[in-house]
């Protein structure tokens, strides 16, 4: 008789949205799902999988977080979602390990290992954890925040800056901190060759490092070329003063958003110098739908994504506004090098960046994590 090979224990804490409730709530093939963070994938690799979504948060838990991240902010130190790791702890203490998404609960989780509550190695995924590191002044509680931080078992950083600075705040080496390039799921960013380019240039996203200024200075000046930007209520200040021919869309679908990728002539993604984000999902998307994708060369693309400016996308100097400019002009002017870019990035990202070989390597280093050689 075959001996029954036992299964992993996998918790995962995941920022709340509401997007991530319903998708649990209503499986279903939807471009999203890369929000659940590879949660059915996993399951189908072994992991027995626990999560922090199926508990309804109270209003008086919502005002409490939001209580203890006011002090939190007087103080000058980063906070998070405290409750649902409090709330999920014993779960979390009864499986091998747990991961967590995002800073907002990864926070929260170290410091509670720091005081014992939580048992359970943490792998935590850092989206920009080293500039709120550097957010907090006073020396005590950087202290505080640093060796609680070095309790974590594992950190996973999308970008090899991040990666390397992170492992110089923490006196560490690589084997506490990798770098995964971030994958998507291919089969829902297709080529649309034959849709209408209702617009030039569509420029998506809303993390906080997107510099639609730049993109509305350059709408303001070359007022003949029609211009997208789809984001999200925080950047709502573009919509003042904005000219003619710059249209705004905010909170929309991915599905809504893949059809504004297709009806752009060209993709335009600014973004300020940072450690974590070069627009990075949202240029992967573009280009698996063999947009032409002008992108500030920031430092989290610069090394790891394979990019060569030219040739599978348009590689521009962050906040230049005569770069940028220079670049689009060019760029709509030659529509061999936007097909030709286009190609090649879709070929790129089909070579690196598939949403399997995302979930396969991390899937890879929770597994190193539970069972070390």
């Amino acid at each position: 008789m075959r001996r029954r090979i036992p299964t992993s224990e996998l918790f995962i804490a995941y920022k709340k949205k509401l997007i991530r409730k319903e998708l649990i709530a209503n499986p279903s093939n939807r471009p999203e799902n890369y929000l659940l963070w590879g949660l059915e994938s996993y399951a189908s690799k072994g992991f027995t999988v626990k999560h922090n979504l199926d508990r309804q948060e109270t209003t008086l838990e919502t005002r409490i977080n939001k209580t203890i991240n006011k002090f939190l902010k007087i103080l000058g130190v980063p906070g998070g979602d405290w409750l649902t790791i409090l709330k999920n702890h014993k779960s979390i203490n009864k499986s091998d390990v747990m991961l967590s998404t995002v800073d907002n609960v990864g926070i929260p989780a170290v410091i509670l290992k720091r005081i014992g509550l939580i048992k359970t190695p943490i792998i935590y995924v850092s989206v920009g954890l080293p500039e709120q590191i550097d957010k907090i002044k006073t020396r005590v509680l950087r202290k505080f925040y640093l060796n609680s931080l070095r309790n974590t078992k594992h950190f996973i950083c999308y970008s090899i800056v991040e990666k390397e600075r992170l492992k110089s705040l923490l006196h560490t080496g690589d084997e506490k901190v990798s770098f995964i390039p971030l994958g998507i799921m291919t089969s829902f960013f297709n080529p649309l060759l034959e849709v209408n380019k209702q617009w030039d240039i569509v420029s998506i996203g809303a993390d906080p490092m997107r510099d639609y200024a730049l993109l509305a200075q350059f709408a303001v000046k070359h007022k003949k070329l029609k211009i997208l930007i789809v984001t999200s209520a925080n950047h709502s200040y573009i919509k003042h003063n904005k000219p003619g021919n710059l249209d705004c869309e905010f909170n929309i679908s991915l599905d809504e958003a893949i059809k504004r990728f297709s009806a752009g002539k060209l993709i335009v993604l600014p973004v300020k110098e940072n450690t974590y984000t070069g627009a990075t999902t949202t240029l992967l998307q573009a280009m698996c739908m063999q947009k032409c994708v002008i992108v500030s060369n920031v430092g989290p693309i610069k090394k790891g994504y394979n990019l060569v400016s030219n040739e599978n996308c348009i590689l521009v100097e962050p906040g230049n506004y005569t770069d940028l400019e220079a670049s689009i002009l060019s760029a709509l002017s030659n529509d061999e090098l936007l097909e030709q870019t286009g190609i090649n990035g879709r070929r790129t990202v089909l070579e690196h960046n598939t949403w399997e070989s995302f979930i396969s390597k991390t899937s890879a280093l929770i597994l190193e994590v539970i069972n070390p050689h």
